[in-house]
């Protein structure tokens, strides 16, 4: 069976991070058969990623990764569990971080058409609050300050320098 561009987008995110000097961890969805249909328990995000600041410091920042096949995700993408886990998190600490990774992306065309954004949690509030909108846009992304832009790289992976260099 072909792999589902959410997973692929997850791989190359890790890949990605791993490549700007970030140590990963990969939060285990644990997920069983109960009869005819798959049961989970629900977990804070899809990553940790561990790095340093500018200081020395060092930062922890909660992802969980989104991938939509058009030029806007809409809000309900991002579980309310997920959501309370990122400003959760996001609260513990000024090293604490939370992230929604969006990777918008064309199906018919992904080597043209193939962005990733990581928008802080606040951002993502802030765009849900305004009541303007149903979804994020990409002009939402490009326009949101706090927002970061990681271009294409390699092949299978982003540049997070800059996102990296934020934290």
């Amino acid at each position: 069976p072909m792999e589902s561009r959410g997973k692929k987008f997850e791989q190359e995110l890790r890949l990605s991070m791993e490549a700007a000097g970030l140590m990963v961890h990969r939060i285990s969805n644990a997920v069983s058969w109960d009869g005819h249909r798959m049961v989970g328990a629900p977990t804070p995000g899809d990553f940790y990623a561990f790095g340093t600041d500018s200081k020395g410091s060092l930062t922890v920042s909660l992802i969980e990764a989104k991938a939509v096949n058009g030029n806007s995700l809409p809000f309900s993408r991002l579980e309310k569990h997920q959501l309370d886990s990122l400003n959760e998190f996001d609260s513990l600490s000024d090293d604490a971080h939370g992230w929604v990774a969006v990777n918008f992306y064309d199906a018919e065309d992904i080597r043209h058409h193939n962005r990733c954004f990581m928008i802080p949690v606040s951002a993502w509030n802030g765009m849900m609050r305004s009541g303007e909108r149903r979804s994020v846009p990409i002009s939402a992304c490009e326009s949101d300050d706090s927002t970061v832009e990681c271009p294409r790289a390699a092949a299978s992976t982003y540049d997070m320098r800059e996102w990296a260099s934020k934290l």
